[in-house]
């Protein structure tokens, strides 16, 4: 079983490093990825403490990376790269999450206020922006009070991450909040990892407004290395999907459980997950132990 889509305490997961490898040393897992949101932090600490020496598996060096294209964001799965040159390129294009998200939160702020809805004022006055999205935390409010039933109607999200999605990073909505301006395009991290050597992934791609059809640009214009065909979200048609695109078009293959440490088990992909149909390349930047 592999699983190369983890997050840690490093961007929003809630478990160690440490957590991360006994619980893969348990289900024998290998290879994994952890993949923190636009930042390889967990590397330099497993650099650092050379606590890879806890993980009988392969490790390979992965990151999850927001950017837009035609408009819309979404995220990119980067691996086998070499870390400094990584860490090197998020500094260059990445403002610090704390920065992203109070902007972005405000911007979501004035559009509540703008249109009369009512909201939790306390959250903008004493949140901690460097934990959870913050505009997700405003819209947990507005469905918490009743009167916004009403002035929300076919508005009305009860499914939060959904909203983000669909509403906030929609530009025809009403909800709609720019945010290519604090993360870069795909082209210009397509560039970047073909020139130093990594591997491309599209992940979860039916999360995405326009879902396969942002796989097949992106395959198309920028040489996608590979693609995340067992997803805990995906339904069997999706994988089948994926998988039948894959080996059309000799792609790699991967599943990733987006691990956080609550919502999907590690190792958990997929109930249709078969390690048969996995096809990964060779790894040239795997963590060795000391």
């Amino acid at each position: 079983m592999v699983d190369m889509h983890i997050h840690t305490v490093h961007s929003d997961g809630i478990d160690s490093i440490q957590k991360v490898f006994e619980f893969a040393n348990k289900l024998n897992i290998s290879p994994i990825s952890i993949t923190d949101h636009n930042t390889i932090s967990a590397y330099e600490e497993i650099i650092k403490t050379n606590v890879i020496s806890l993980y009988n598996g392969d490790l390979i060096p992965g990151v999850e990376l927001k950017c837009h294209i035609n408009k819309e964001i979404i995220e990119l799965l980067v691996y086998d790269f070499d870390i400094y040159k990584m860490k090197k390129f998020i500094n260059q294009n990445y403002h610090e999450w704390e920065y992203i998200n109070k902007n972005m939160s405000i911007q979501f702020e004035n559009i509540l206020i703008n249109r009369n809805i009512c909201y939790d004022k306390n959250i903008m006055l004493s949140y901690d922006f460097n934990k959870y999205n913050g505009i997700m935390e405003l819209y947990k409010s507005v469905i918490q009070i009743e009167s916004n039933e009403k002035k929300l109607c076919d508005d009305l999200y009860k499914d939060i991450p959904k909203f983000f999605r669909d509403c906030v990073c929609n530009e025809n909505s009403k909800y709609y909040v720019d945010l290519r301006k604090y993360y870069p395009s795909v082209e210009s991290i397509t560039n970047f990892v073909k020139q130093n050597g990594g591997k491309i992934f599209i992940p979860h791609v039916y999360f995405f407004k326009h879902s396969f059809n942002i796989l097949k640009q992106i395959h198309e214009k920028y040489m996608l290395d590979g693609v995340e065909c067992y997803h805990p979200s995906y339904t069997l048609e999706q994988c089948n999907e994926l998988l039948n695109y894959c080996k059309n078009n000799n792609l790699y293959i991967s599943a990733g459980s987006d691990y956080h440490g609550d919502t999907y088990g590690l190792g958990n992909s997929s109930d249709f997950y078969d390690d048969n149909n996995i096809k990964l390349f060779d790894f040239k930047n795997k963590m060795c132990r000391k």
